[in-house]
């Protein structure tokens, strides 16, 4: 969790460093969309999906392209996000639902060297 909080930190300092946007509730379709367009991208790539619903499992490694292809689920069954780090954890991303907020109702976050570049 830390290196994501990092990661995360680091973007948010410096908005080059990765792709940062914020989407109005009507743009879902084009969060799951560039949620499709990683997924092609990494395709069977190995991720760490960071679970925040469990008390148990902490991060489960996944095929980025299960992981993304299924970014609604994942929201729904994990709380309001999907947060994934590299397996070296210096790639992330957070895909962040807010349904209830009229202007920033998702957010997605991608730091990194090389995954930024794929959305």
């Amino acid at each position: 969790m830390e290196r994501r909080d990092e990661g995360y930190r680091s973007l948010i300092e410096d908005p080059a460093s990765g792709y940062r946007r914020l989407f109005v509730p009507e743009e879902s379709i084009t969060v799951y969309s560039l949620a499709d367009r990683l997924a092609d991208a990494l395709a069977a790539e190995p991720v760490f999906w960071l679970t925040k619903m469990s008390d148990i499992v902490g991060a489960i490694r996944v095929p980025a392209v299960a992981l993304l292809r299924h970014t609604a689920s994942v929201i729904r069954i994990d709380g309001d996000s999907v947060h994934a780090l590299s397996e070296d954890g210096q790639e992330g991303l957070l895909i962040d639902s807010n349904p209830d907020d009229l202007v920033e109702a998702f957010e997605i976050a991608v730091w990194g060297k090389r995954w930024p570049n794929l959305i």
